[in-house]
Formats: C-alpha cells, structure tokens, sequence
C-alpha cells in the first residue's frame, strides 16, 4: 500500500474523486480528507504496478483538475 497525499491548494475535491472513481478497476483506494491534503492510500489489484498506478492516478486528478479550472486565457 502506498499513500499519497493531494494538496488542497492545488487538487479539486471532485477532481479527486473522479479520479479514485476512474481506477476503481486497478486499485482499492481509501481517500481521507484532511485541513490541508486529501490522503489517499492506494493498494494495487492483481498485477498493477502499484508505484506506477499512484503516480497516474495524481496526474490524472490533476489534469482533471486544471480541465475543471478552464483556461485563463493566452
């Protein structure tokens, strides 16, 4: 199991959510708000590479992120 924790000034809670909800298939994840970070603890299904899934999982959610932020123009 691997923990990773999202800072709130920079990752979306729904974002967050959207992204433990798309890796459902790959991974339990366990998500636990806190004042300043969401911590989530991610354990891996079957033959995932459980390092490799927490960091797409991170970038995803941020990318969902920035997405929901819309563009600021430029």
């Amino acid at each position: 199991m691997i923990e990773l924790k999202l800072h709130r000034d920079l990752y979306a809670r729904a974002a967050v959510d959207a992204a433990v909800a798309a890796f459902g298939d790959y991974a339990q994840v366990d998500l636990e708000p806190r004042d300043d970070a969401y911590v989530l603890r991610c354990a891996a299904v079957g033959d995932t590479d459980e390092a490799q899934l927490v960091l797409e999982l991170g970038n995803f959610a941020l990318g969902l992120t920035i997405e929901g932020r819309g563009s600021s123009g430029g």
